[in-house]
Parts: C-alpha cells; sequence; structure tokens
C-alpha cells in the first residue's frame, strides 16, 4: 500500500516546502477519506523499528500532545556514548 498510495503524498509533501523535507518526504497529515480526520504520518528513515509514543492530557482528560521518540537524545548525545567513540 506504501509504494501504489502513500509514496506519492509523502513526495508531494516534500515539494510543497523543500527546506524543510528530504526529497522523499517526511511526514504528511492525512486526511481520511469521507471523514474531517487527518492524521499526521512521520517517516522515521531508521527501517521497521519500534519507538517509544508519548501521550500528554490536558485537564479535561483530553489528549493534547503526541510525542515519538525516534532518537534519544540524552543517550546518543551524553558525555559518556562520546567517550566510547
Amino acid at each position: 500500500m506504501y509504494d501504489q498510495f502513500f509514496a506519492t503524498e509523502f513526495k508531494k509533501s516534500s515539494q510543497s516546502a523543500p527546506a524543510y523535507r528530504r526529497d522523499g518526504g517526511d511526514w504528511i497529515n492525512f486526511a481520511i477519506p469521507d471523514t474531517e480526520l487527518i492524521i499526521p504520518m512521520i517517516q522515521s528513515c531508521f527501517g521497521d523499528g519500534t519507538y517509544p509514543v508519548y501521550f500528554g492530557y490536558d485537564k479535561q482528560g483530553a489528549i493534547s500532545e503526541i510525542v515519538a521518540l525516534f532518537i534519544d537524545n540524552e543517550l546518543t548525545f551524553s558525555e559518556e556514548v562520546e567517550e566510547k567513540i
């Protein structure tokens, strides 16, 4: 399904703001057909893996923030990691 449909959507997205996206596209705001719903879709480009996702809630209990951790900056850029390199 990706190659037949979503690759084209990501490509169009990359052309809409090329200074902020790679040639193949990094993300899209996909509108689900026949609804008013939109889903952000992001390419991590680090292979088929799993990434922790965290949700922030407002005072009414509704989701107000979604954080997907693609790179653990603390682990990646800590002094311990730099010393091992």
